[in-house]
């Protein structure tokens, strides 16, 4: 069984983050799917799909000062995997003043 602390923002922005996680599985077993939205918004969640020899994930396009959850599982016909999630915030937008 994975541990959720195996999952983290590494790098956060207000319109991005970088994921990222402990390899699981070997090369060429499976993949990785990987869920996101802004909580409380009415759109569907994203989904990406990377290799199993992937380690991280750049979500980028997303909206300032939103807090969005992320899930992620690894899928492979070898073994069981749980679903990890995460909830992070986007930084605050750039405030300009116009004179």
């Amino acid at each position: 069984i994975i541990r959720a602390e195996r999952l983290s923002v590494i790098h956060l922005t207000s319109n991005s983050a970088v994921l990222q996680w402990r390899p699981v599985l070997a090369t060429d077993s499976g993949y990785y799917e990987l869920r996101y939205k802004a909580v409380g918004e009415p759109q569907p969640e994203k989904t990406i799909v990377l290799s199993s020899t992937s380690s991280q994930a750049e979500l980028t396009k997303l909206q300032p000062d939103t807090t969005y959850t992320a899930s992620f599982r690894p899928e492979s016909n070898q073994r069981l995997f749980s679903t990890l999630t995460v909830k992070f915030t986007t930084l605050p937008g750039r405030s300009f003043l116009i004179l």
